[in-house]
């Protein structure tokens, strides 16, 4: 990228927009989206701008916390779950994912959460096994 930075920064309301384009390029390339439903952005929208607002969803790309009673494999029974990583194709191998990855890696443990899960696609998997991932049954998972 000579000479560029990149700023992260937690997404806000002005946000709303770009997210939910994002979202929808991510659902038409892995997800099997139909390109013609009309209804598709408008429900992201309305999505990402409650969920913002409210406080429910924390974007730096996206990362979930769940509560959970605690247990033997989650003590805190916190744990938190990356979705969506998604970088459009013409910015990929520039180390954007990693970082916002790490960040959320971050954000995960100030939150106190005991264990971190996503589901990954293939090209994506080096990115979270270079940070101690396992794949198990059905995602991988980093215990903190």
């Amino acid at each position: 990228m000579s000479g560029q930075s990149i700023t992260y920064r937690a997404a806000d309301l002005r946000d709303v927009e770009a997210l939910a384009i994002l979202r929808r390029e991510f659902l038409l390339e892995v997800a099997d989206a139909e390109p013609g439903d009309q209804s598709l952005l408008p429900r992201l929208r309305n999505w990402f701008a409650e969920n913002l607002e409210n406080g429910h969803f924390c974007a730096i790309l996206a990362l979930v916390v769940h509560e959970h009673p605690p247990g033997i494999m989650i003590p805190t029974g916190r744990e938190a779950y990356i979705m969506n990583m998604y970088t459009r194709p013409k910015w990929r191998g520039k180390g954007i994912a990693t970082a916002i990855f790490r960040k959320l890696l971050e954000v995960a443990r100030q939150k106190d959460c005991t264990r971190v899960a996503l589901h990954a696609l293939p090209p994506g998997r080096p990115i979270y096994e270079k940070e101690g991932f396992v794949v198990g049954d059905k995602e991988m998972r980093l215990d903190l």
